[in-house]
């Protein structure tokens, strides 16, 4: 039985190895990225359930589709303040957490200069502050809402799960923060 004459996919040598110049390693490499790429993104997909109109737009491969919120971002779920509210809870939370002093946080990238006392206590006062005032805000919007918004936020902000029935909740919590936070920082800009 004859073979067919096919076009090899990579080039090769005379002696059937596959062509070492650069030119040709490089393409395989990239294909070899691409494809992998494209199984990470499908798998995605698949775990998230974006709709195939999303990932003809390329939004899976975002490295915001990684989370919870931003996943509901994609889908759909949750508006772009809604997304600039739950990150914005998100850095403050962290910046806190460095404040308190709270054990296994990663505190970003390390300065090359000498530690400031002074400044240092100057960051940890104005994170308990904003902490404080996020807190009061949290709790007014539960008592308007009569809802549990403060359970919202760690579950799906915190925590990375999706739980349906409270996506009301997260969202009714990231407009407080919004309305309370970041709505007056837009119109002054």
């Amino acid at each position: 039985m004859k073979r067919k004459a096919t076009k090899p996919m990579f080039p090769r040598e005379p002696n059937g190895r596959l062509s070492r110049r650069r030119v040709h390693i490089m393409d395989r490499q990239e294909m070899t990225q691409r494809e992998a790429q494209s199984v990470a993104i499908e798998a995605r997909m698949r775990h998230t359930g974006l709709p195939e109109a999303v990932v003809s737009l390329n939004h899976a491969g975002r490295p915001n589709a990684g989370t919870v919120h931003g996943i509901m971002c994609l889908r759909g779920d949750l508006s772009r303040e809604q997304w600039d509210a739950a990150e914005w809870y998100i850095g403050k939370r962290a910046a806190w957490l460095r404040a308190i002093e709270a054990p296994n946080q990663e505190t970003g990238a390390v300065s090359g200069g000498e530690f400031d006392p002074d400044r240092h206590a100057e960051f940890c006062r104005i994170a308990m502050a904003s902490w404080a005032a996020i807190c009061d805000a949290v709790q007014h919007a539960s008592a308007e809402a009569r809802s549990p918004l403060a359970s919202a936020l760690d579950l799906f902000l915190v925590r990375q799960h999706h739980i349906e029935h409270m996506a009301g909740d997260l969202r009714l919590v990231l407009n407080a923060i919004h309305r309370r936070f970041l709505a007056s920082r837009r119109k002054a800009a």
